[in-house]
C-alpha cells in the first residue's frame, strides 16, 4: 500500500497562498454572467440601423438594445477594434415612433467587444430629445 507524504508549505507554488489571498480580498463567490453585471435590462429589437466612425458607415441590424448598449449585427465585412469610437444611427419601427418625432434615434458610443460579425456597443443619447426617445422605446418594448 502506498503511503501519501505530505509536501513541505516551501515546495508548494508558491502562487497558491497569492491566488487564495486574493480570492479573499475580493470575496468572489462566482463568476457573474453577463446578464448578472447588467445595471439595466436588455430588450430583443429587431431594427435596421447605420454603425459608423471617422472613416466608413456599415449596414447593421440591432438584435437587443438596454439604455446603455446594444448588440448589433453586421454582415458585410469591417475594420473596427474594441475601444472604438462608433456612432449608431438607429431607424425606429414605425409603430415605436412617438408623433411628431424624427424615425431616427442617434448614440455615441464604444465598441465594446466583438465576436465574428456580433458587436457589443456601449453608447449614450446623442441628446437629450434621442434620450427620451430611447427611454420611451424601452418603455413600449417592456409593455
Amino acid at each position: 500500500m502506498r503511503q501519501s507524504v505530505s509536501c513541505p508549505s516551501c515546495w508548494r507554488n508558491p502562487l497558491d497562498n497569492y491566488y487564495r489571498n486574493l480570492l479573499q480580498l475580493v470575496k468572489v463567490d462566482k463568476i457573474m454572467t453577463d446578464d448578472e453585471r447588467r445595471i439595466t435590462p436588455r430588450y430583443p429589437l429587431r431594427a435596421f440601423a447605420a454603425l459608423c466612425n471617422s472613416d466608413k458607415e456599415w449596414a447593421a441590424h440591432v438584435l437587443d438594445i438596454s439604455y446603455h448598449g446594444a448588440r448589433v449585427a453586421l454582415l458585410d465585412e469591417y475594420h473596427l477594434c474594441a475601444g472604438d469610437s462608433i456612432q449608431l444611427r438607429l431607424e425606429i419601427p414605425e409603430m415605436q415612433v412617438p408623433a411628431g418625432a424624427l424615425p431616427y434615434l442617434y448614440l455615441n458610443g464604444t465598441l465594446v467587444h466583438q465576436q465574428e460579425h456580433m458587436l457589443g456597443i456601449q453608447y449614450e443619447p446623442a441628446s437629450e430629445a434621442d434620450a427620451l426617445l430611447l427611454k420611451q422605446i424601452l418603455v413600449n418594448l417592456n409593455n
